[in-house]
């Protein structure tokens, strides 16, 4: 599955998607350290520094991307829509362009507590005097706030697919440290009937029907419909990992794996168990370019994350072929 990787950071979502069995076709990442960083590692995938204007051509199945947590993040001032960081418009624009069948969002705990006015204004009349002769009404405009989660959700949902957001912690994968994070895993049906429909063309099958994608989910306070293509639940390995995490694993107590238990990726990446994380001191002289690698693996995610959801995705698209 080829995956266009939003955001890309340090490439964490591809070095996870690949280890999975998917292929990277093109970064979009803006920070010129983190571009060297990809470039170093990936070099014959293309690179492009800006969401707003990205033009890659070529066929998508999987859009990843964690979008700017600084409107959200409780480190910052949390101007959510407001802050000129925003950019999930634009990661939804193209999620809207390039139709693939999968989209993985990731972001900070902090957008579960964000909250936006809705932007549907809403007038009421409210009675103030009432006698005998006469009733005088007062015009009342309201607007609603709602969860931001809610609505990333919905926006999703308007251009066809079902959406089920996460809280997965790192320590579900054994990582030594907490680090909360949303993950926004949806399928959009309609792609997956487009490929069939051609491919029916081709043999002068009938066509297919309409998509199966259901834009009237009932998600609750920020849960989701966990129920995809078919009626059966599609999301099952992947909510999995959110309930496996336990009181050893994320109470600050977490067990460490012996390293012969690891075992190495092609790229010399560890995957399976944490076999130890590195001390690292906030005063090092003569390292170079130290604060940038040391932002950037802030910002990354872990990559043991999308490696399990990409597995549970392969593994549903073996079982539709």
């Amino acid at each position: 599955m080829r995956v266009l990787d939003l955001f890309s950071g340090i490439g964490g979502f591809s070095l996870g998607l690949e280890r999975a069995g998917m292929e990277t076709v093109a970064f979009c990442e803006i920070d010129p350290f983190c571009q060297k960083v990809l470039r170093k590692h990936w070099p014959d995938v293309p690179v492009y520094d800006d969401v707003r204007t990205i033009d890659y051509d070529g066929p998508v199945d999987v859009i990843c991307g964690g979008f700017p947590c600084q409107p959200f993040s409780a480190a910052g001032k949390r101007r959510g829509t407001k802050d000129d960081r925003y950019l999930w418009p634009e990661m939804l624009r193209v999620a809207e362009k390039y139709k693939p069948t999968w989209f993985i969002g990731e972001n900070v705990a902090g957008l579960t507590s964000m909250g936006v006015t809705d932007s549907v204004t809403k007038m009421e009349g409210r009675l103030i005097i009432s006698d005998e002769r006469i009733n005088i009404y007062e015009g009342v405009y309201l607007r609603k706030e709602i969860m931001l989660l809610n609505r990333i959700c919905e926006e999703l949902e308007q251009i066809g697919f079902e959406v089920t957001p996460l809280i997965v912690p790192a320590c579900a994968v054994d990582a030594p440290h907490r680090r909360d994070r949303v993950w926004i895993i949806a399928n959009n049906d309609v792609c997956g009937q487009q490929r069939a429909c051609a491919g029916a063309e081709e043999h002068d099958a009938p066509l297919c029907g309409e998509t199966t994608a259901n834009p009237d989910s009932k998600r609750g306070n920020g849960g989701a419909t966990q129920y995809g293509k078919n009626g059966r639940q599609e999301f099952e390995g992947i909510s999995d990992v959110a309930n496996a995490v336990s009181e050893r694993r994320c109470g600050g107590n977490a067990e460490r794996e012996d390293a012969e238990n690891a075992r190495q990726s092609p790229r010399g990446q560890i995957t399976g168990f944490w076999d130890f994380e590195p001390a690292v001191g906030r005063v090092a002289n003569g390292i170079p370019r130290r604060v940038d690698q040391l932002r950037a693996l802030g910002n990354a995610v872990v990559p043991q994350i999308p490696e399990i959801i990409g597995k549970a995705i392969m593994e549903m698209e073996n079982e539709s072929d």
